[in-house]
């Protein structure tokens, strides 16, 4: 006898679909609020084939966070950081253009961007956005503290305490791309001008061996 089989769609769901889905409904309904059974249900799977991608809420945010982070860098040609190349006859202040340019593009990225405006407005009442941008700031920190060790170590750049004065820079220039961000919303222009007078500033302070 012939047997007749009957071949029903099947919906296989990579992690990146669920996490650029995840993205859409955070933009909508924000972090707090969106539930597990929300996401499967946008990506037309059950919660447990959610649950065997993502074992919480917590990871699925934190992947997405990570997926959207290295997205951004891959968009803008961010390469591994190479001292070397990097230095290579550069002023101080050009290096520090260099990085803080190349961390602009990044987090200015179309998808990052709208991940982070969304843990910017939840991080006072979200332990989960509070989590993902204290892990930013401090990844942030941690790669001046090490740029700066680097610059110190090549004679590039004098600094009387590096982790001080790196915690200085890496505050000051976050503080600034926020406010880069209100302007954009706003429609002011109150950071114009301000990142330069700060490169400026602070190159000339701890400048050492090349003329800025």
């Amino acid at each position: 006898y012939e047997r007749s089989f009957v071949l029903l769609p099947t919906i296989i769901m990579k992690d990146q679909d669920i996490l650029l889905k995840t993205l859409e409904l955070a933009s909508r309904l924000g972090l707090r609020s969106l539930s597990l059974s929300d996401i499967a249900k946008e990506c037309g799977i059950s919660k447990s084939t959610l649950y065997s991608h993502f074992e919480s809420k917590e990871n699925l945010f934190e992947r997405l966070y990570l997926f959207l982070r290295e997205k951004a860098k891959e968009r803008n040609n961010i390469p591994p950081v190479d001292y070397n190349a990097l230095f290579k006859d550069r002023t101080l202040k050009e290096i520090l253009r260099t990085v803080t340019s190349s961390y602009s593009s990044m987090v200015h990225d179309k998808d990052l961007n709208a991940f982070y405006r969304v843990v910017l407005s939840e991080k006072s009442f979200s332990p989960i956005a509070a989590s993902i941008y204290t892990e930013e700031t401090n990844t942030m920190l941690l790669a001046t503290r090490n740029l700066f060790y680097a610059l110190s170590s090549k004679g590039l750049a004098h600094f009387s305490d590096v982790d001080n004065e790196a915690m200085v820079f890496a505050f000051t220039f976050h503080s600034i791309l926020v406010l880069e961000e209100d302007d954009r919303t706003a429609g002011t222009a109150v950071s114009e001008g301000l990142l330069n007078s700060f490169l400026e500033y602070f190159s000339s302070i701890h400048s050492k061996g090349k003329t800025q």
